[in-house]
């Protein structure tokens, strides 16, 4: 957990000099690492909540750098607009499978184990609620990602179905 939690405040600083004004990105890292770190300094439990939920969302990374790059250097490149292109449809329904399916399940599962008082013994109950708000603030962040995502597919295969017409 530890190198998780290390990764995340890494990665979190370098939005921060990166893209600052991405405030979603950085409020769900807030709320990722805030989870991480009480499990390990407070607990020393929930590590396996913790890297179920980080585990669900890495799947994603793979795709979401690749889609990211090309997204990003479209403008410049035929391949990347190709690639975009090529991976849209794709990465959206697999983000969208992933951020809003399991993640959501996983948090479901968080929260019917620790907010009844079934980890009452090594966890108290207040930190317990706090990590059931933290991922869902975390899992929050992604419906908005899942939204944009479609959002962004419709309106690009909306611009491609409408071709300019030449009048005769």
């Amino acid at each position: 957990m530890q190198f998780s939690l290390a990764y995340f405040i890494v990665d979190m600083l370098h939005l921060l000099v990166g893209t600052p004004d991405d405030w979603l990105y950085i409020f769900h890292h807030i709320m990722t690492s805030s989870y991480m770190m009480s499990c390990w300094l407070y607990t020393k439990h929930g590590a396996i909540s913790v890297m179920l939920l980080i585990a669900a969302g890495e799947a994603t990374s793979p795709c979401l750098n690749t889609w990211t790059l090309a997204r990003i250097a479209r403008t410049e490149s035929r391949f990347a607009a190709r690639l975009y292109s090529a991976m849209s449809p794709f990465f959206t329904v697999y983000f969208t499978l992933i951020r809003a399916g399991i993640g959501p399940w996983l948090v479901w599962k968080l929260g019917s184990f620790y907010v009844p008082g079934y980890g009452d013994a090594v966890i108290p109950r207040w930190l317990a609620v706090s990590w059931v708000v933290l991922t869902v603030g975390a899992v929050g962040g992604s419906m908005v990602w899942v939204y944009q995502l479609w959002r962004g597919l419709i309106k690009f295969y909306r611009r491609k179905l409408v071709t300019p017409t030449k009048e005769s």
